[in-house]
């Protein structure tokens, strides 16, 4: 749990006040609501949080990112072997890599919808 921690509070300060210009799936399922977050963009990282073995970023506009992790999960410029999400910001290209079929990403729209999963 400290290594998600640690994530956490490192992607916070490299990258709250990005801005969020694409999300793309490397080989694996779309999530539900990707087209919808999609159309949403660009949207500013207002901050990054963790909950128990989960990482979520918070955006501007609607939309959160949720991150099932464990502690195996990385966060890189370049992707790695198990890359599932590419995030484009204005001044960079993130991959989560996370070994396994699913990416781990969930996309929650609205606060009422994020607060119920922080809950949860």
């Amino acid at each position: 749990m400290d290594k998600i921690r640690a994530a956490a509070e490192s992607l916070a300060k490299t990258h709250s006040n990005k801005i969020i210009l694409d999300l793309e799936m490397i080989g694996t399922q779309e999530p539900e609501l990707y087209q919808s977050f999609r159309e949403s963009l660009p949207a500013k990282v207002v901050g990054i949080g963790v909950h128990e073995k989960n990482i979520f970023w918070i955006l501007d506009g609607d939309f959160f990112l949720w991150f099932s992790t464990n502690s195996t999960a990385t966060w890189r410029e370049d992707p790695g072997k198990h890359a599932k999400v590419k995030i484009c910001l204005n001044d960079a290209i993130l991959h989560y890599n996370k070994k396994g079929v699913s990416s781990g990403l969930e996309l929650i729209n609205g606060r009422k919808k994020m607060l119920e999963r922080l809950r949860s």
